[in-house]
């Protein structure tokens, strides 16, 4: 959990120092709004890290939960290396893209399009 959260955060700021958004000319009576599909586009590419990383915890956990028998995940994780190897850890990484990239897109394009609605209608909300 820690380190899923760690590489999203992290890799979503990292995909906004990396592609800043184009700057908006302050003036007054302007109705000019943001770009608001950018952070929804930077946190669907924020999911892929972050599938890398949570994937092979995911699909221990899920061949321990479906395991007869008093079997530990150590021994799941041993057995799974000497079968297939490493590619045994990232077995049904497009259903875990598909699921993240959604989800991270909702989340982090939905936060920002929140700051931006209590900024546009909240004036006493100070700019960040």
């Amino acid at each position: 959990m820690a380190a899923e959260n760690a590489v999203a955060f992290g890799f979503n700021e990292a995909l906004k120092r990396a592609f800043p958004a184009p700057e908006l000319p302050l003036t007054v009576g302007t109705n000019q709004t943001p770009d608001l599909f950018r952070p929804f586009v930077m946190g669907a590419v924020t999911a892929i890290p972050v599938s890398l990383v949570l994937l092979p915890s995911e699909v221990i956990k899920a061949k321990t939960q479906v395991a007869i028998g008093t079997v530990s995940s150590r021994e799941i994780m041993n057995s799974m290396m000497k079968q297939n190897g490493m590619r045994s850890f990232f077995v049904g990484m497009e259903a875990q893209m598909a699921r993240d990239c959604s989800f991270y897109a909702v989340f982090f394009g939905g936060y920002e399009l929140f700051c931006y609605g209590f900024q546009k209608f909240t004036p006493s909300i100070p700019d960040e």
